[in-house]
């Protein structure tokens, strides 16, 4: 069976080997940080994340390497999903909302790479993120 739903369940194992010092959604957000790294290399890109790379040290790039055939169908949607929030968001930003809360990330660059793309909203909103500690130990280390 190879529908969505068994290529997400090889995605589950896979992750769970490659990081068990991690729970699941903060080994999903270093995933789709791999994710955003090798987006940003693509000549067409939906958007630019320089800062990625700087969560990813050699241990993670090779483990996410090894899931690269179980995820390859769902990068589009890793890829699509950011560009689309980063869309909305600044399309909101010039609507004058006050306030930004990111749930459940630890490796989210998006303040950053809005205030590289010409939007610094962290000087005109409240942005909060709440992160897992383990990748707030993680992105302490990097």
């Amino acid at each position: 069976m190879k529908g969505p739903q068994n290529l997400y369940l090889q995605y589950i194992k896979a992750i769970d080997k490659a990081f068990p010092e991690f729970n699941k959604v903060a080994r999903t957000a270093i995933l789709v940080c791999y994710i955003r790294d090798q987006a940003s290399k693509s000549p067409n890109a939906l958007f630019q994340d320089e800062y990625a790379k700087l969560f990813l040290n050699e241990e993670i790039k090779n483990a996410a390497c090894q899931l690269e055939d179980v995820v390859s169908n769902l990068k589009r949607g890793f890829i699509r999903r950011t560009a689309y929030f980063d869309k909305q968001l600044r399309h909101y930003i010039n609507e004058s909302i006050k306030q930004v809360l990111i749930l459940g990330s630890g490796l989210d660059t998006r303040s950053l790479r809005l205030k590289t793309s010409g939007v610094d909203y962290l000087k005109h909103i409240l942005s909060n993120t709440v992160y897992f500690p383990e990748l707030w130990e993680l992105r302490t280390k990097m």
